[in-house]
Order: C-alpha cells, then structure tokens, then sequence
C-alpha cells in the first residue's frame, strides 16, 4: 500500500437512484472514486460522507498548523504530540 493519498479536494456526489454516495476526486482531469461503499441512509452516514470528503483538506490544514507553530507559542505539549500522532496515522506510520 502506498503512503501517500489521492489529493484533494474530494467531494461526496449521491449515487442516482440509490442511497449510495461515491468520494470522488479529479486526477489528470478525470474523476477517481476514493470510495463506493458508503450509503447515505441516516444522519451518521452523512456525517461520515462528510468527514471523509474533508479528510484532505483536514490533514493539509493540521500539517500546515504544526509547521507553523514555533517556540514562541505557549501551547500544551499534549496538544502538539496529539496532532503529530494524527498526522502520523494519516499518512501510515
């Protein structure tokens, strides 16, 4: 498996006919399923569908987040360690 990820933006598009939601995103111009098995059948599905079409912009916004932060920001270590950990799952380690 690769460690890296089909980049963002994805976005959620309900599935005609059907309680089922693809995640796609455009590669080369084209769209590319991230994801087929989700159905959109109750409130926690949906949250789900939007959860993980925002999982790029989450992971960009976190990495971008803890760069930037430098020894002049007084923030809990717990803080830091927790989104290091974050970012480390998402990217397979």
């Amino acid at each position: 498996m690769s460690n890296g990820h089909t980049p963002g933006p994805w976005r959620a598009v309900q599935a005609s006919n059907s309680g089922q939601v693809h995640i796609l995103a455009e590669v080369n111009g084209y769209d590319r399923a991230i994801s087929m098995d989700i159905w959109n059948d109750c409130d926690e599905q949906e949250a789900n569908v939007r959860l993980i079409a925002a999982a790029p912009d989450l992971l960009e916004a976190l990495e971008h987040c803890v760069d930037s932060l430098g020894s002049e920001f007084a923030l809990p270590s717990e803080c830091i360690q927790q989104a290091r950990a974050a970012i480390a799952k998402a990217r397979g380690a």
